[in-house]
């Protein structure tokens, strides 16, 4: 080999690589003092040894090997600080570059999912919180895209169109639901207005049906035609009087039945009418004395009914004053309670003989909340712990006799309309009950 490399060839590799190396034979005490051990530094497993000089310039070592395979020259390349730098600065912008792509791909990325699925998404979740918000069923997102959120979206716009039709017919039946039911209330009151209109038309019949016509005939008939003993025509003229009298006096009665009966029609044509307002407007708020109002819900009740109790209305109530009400409304109300209350002390007379029918009502004033408390209590046959919260509800009855059960339903409805409240206590079977209607103290 040394024939082949000596100094001109060398240059010569030089120029060509422009690298500046140098060789050194590796020959025992023949190795400059400064790199006279990197021969046995490096190996088959690291075969280049690297290291920097004062200078700052990299020195790469490798030995080459003879035709015996043993190191027989050590090869020591140079690179010179630039080379280094340039090195450095590719890698920098190397760096550089990969960050920029990376940044930009994940712009784009970003772009992309932001039009694609977040976009999409984002306006799904803001139409389904401002459906929660306004209750517009009628409102669609019409998405037209054909990915997986544009099929959620366009489903969700037949789920909104279904719920949209089925609360319409929810509506429309609640309306009609609702009118049955105010026609339901309606007829009870009337019902229960009829009432004493019907024992007063029995009571003038059954008057009429004992007046003695036929015998008064007959009397008149044999004074006119004479041929009578005086104490004869004495007796007739005497039976005479006594039939007038008593027609007079069966007149009176019936004058007066007629007026109640008067009364109970134009209660009725009330109803009507309030109803029939209710159906355009509101019903009219009066000023009325509260002790009147129980006084003439009284008179809507059977004379079956109030003979079998005795009604305590305690001074408290005339105390009360006068009330901002719906007069007619809460009428119906006090008059449905009170003939419960009857029907009550009746049933629970049949069930332990005759007992003594008492209903009490009296008044509570609330002065920190400014509420009258009104509380109509019977010794009737109470009601069941297990059915108190029920008795309220539509249709509801605790009477075995056939009942519509919308008497306290219709009370509970018409309560809450004037912004007042009812509720029931009792402690049980046999134990009577006790109805409380709190009503505001008028301003």
């Amino acid at each position: 080999m040394g024939k082949f490399l000596n100094d001109r060839l060398i240059k010569s590799l030089v120029e060509q690589t422009q690298v500046d190396f140098q060789l050194f034979s590796i020959i025992p005490g023949k190795l400059p003092e400064y790199i006279k051990h990197m021969p046995e530094q490096i190996s088959a497993e690291f075969p280049y040894l690297i290291q920097l000089d004062k200078d700052g310039h990299m020195l790469i070592f490798r030995t080459i090997k003879d035709i015996q395979e043993k190191p027989a020259i050590l090869l020591m390349a140079k690179i010179p600080r630039r080379i280094i730098e340039h090195g450095k600065t590719t890698i920098k912008y190397g760096l550089i570059s990969i960050v920029v792509i990376g940044l930009t791909i994940i712009l784009l990325i970003s772009f992309l999912s932001q039009k694609i699925i977040l976009q999409p998404i984002t306006n799904l979740t803001n139409h389904v919180l401002q459906i929660g918000k306004t209750d517009n069923l009628s409102a669609r997102l019409n998405m037209k895209q054909n990915d997986e959120t544009g099929i959620l979206a366009r489903e969700f716009d037949k789920m909104i169109e279904k719920l949209f039709n089925t609360r319409k017919e929810l509506v429309e039946q609640y309306y009609f639901a609702g009118m049955a039911e105010m026609a339901s209330g309606v007829l009870h009151n009337i019902r229960n207005s009829l009432n004493p209109v019907i024992g007063e038309i029995q009571l003038i019949r059954h008057d009429l049906n004992n007046i003695p016509a036929k015998e008064m005939q007959m009397v008149q008939n044999e004074l006119t035609q004479g041929g009578i003993s005086s104490e004869r025509k004495q007796n007739l003229i005497q039976f005479s009087m006594l039939a007038s009298e008593s027609l007079i006096q069966l007149l009176q009665d019936i004058k007066k039945r007629l007026n109640n009966i008067l009364k109970s029609t134009s209660q009725i044509e009330n109803i009507l009418a309030d109803h029939q307002n209710l159906a355009h407007s509101e019903r009219p708020v009066e000023k009325v004395e509260l002790s009147d109002l129980i006084h003439d819900s009284l008179k809507l009740m059977k004379n079956r009914l109030k003979k079998i109790i005795v009604i305590d209305i305690d001074k408290s109530i005339y105390n009360t004053g006068r009330v901002n009400v719906h007069r007619i409304a809460l009428l119906q109300v006090f008059s449905n309670i009170l003939i419960n209350a009857a029907e009550s002390i009746e049933r629970q007379g049949n069930i332990q003989g005759n007992i003594q029918g008492k209903v009490s009502i009296y008044a509570e004033i609330d002065k920190t909340n400014k509420m009258i408390h009104i509380h109509i209590c019977d010794n009737g046959e109470g009601i069941e712990p297990e059915i108190l919260p029920r008795i309220f509800e539509h249709g509801f009855t605790t009477k075995k006799e056939r009942s519509s059960g919308i008497g306290l339903h219709w009370c509970a409805n018409s309560m809450t309309a004037m912004n007042c409240r009812i509720h029931a206590e009792s402690k049980g079977k046999g134990k009577g009950a006790c109805f409380i209607l709190i009503l505001p103290q008028k301003n």
